[in-house]
């Protein structure tokens, strides 16, 4: 709608600084047993923007804790624990 005598709001979503914090407590068990063979936690952080900076890495808050989630679970791959518990298995 047209209307040049008349102001108007238009909202505009601004981002803040954002965290996210992922840990994950895992267990790696035996089957059919169900003996426990291994049980750790993994967890991540990643702040958007970085601390001490000022432009923002990623588009969106989903994209900051997608991206804390994948380097947590990453972060299994390189336990030496479990790799330990696989490698003798």
């Amino acid at each position: 709608m047209y209307a040049p005598l008349h102001s108007h709001t238009i909202a505009v979503p601004i981002r803040g600084p954002t965290r996210a914090d992922v840990a994950l407590a895992l267990t790696l068990y035996r089957w059919p047993s169900g003996e426990v063979l291994w049980e750790g936690t993994v967890a991540d952080s990643v702040d958007d923007p970085p601390l001490g900076e000022s432009e923002f890495l990623y588009a969106t808050p989903d994209e900051v804790m997608s991206m804390a989630l994948s380097r947590a679970v990453g972060s299994v791959l390189v336990n030496q624990s479990l790799q330990d518990v696989l490698i003798s298995q």
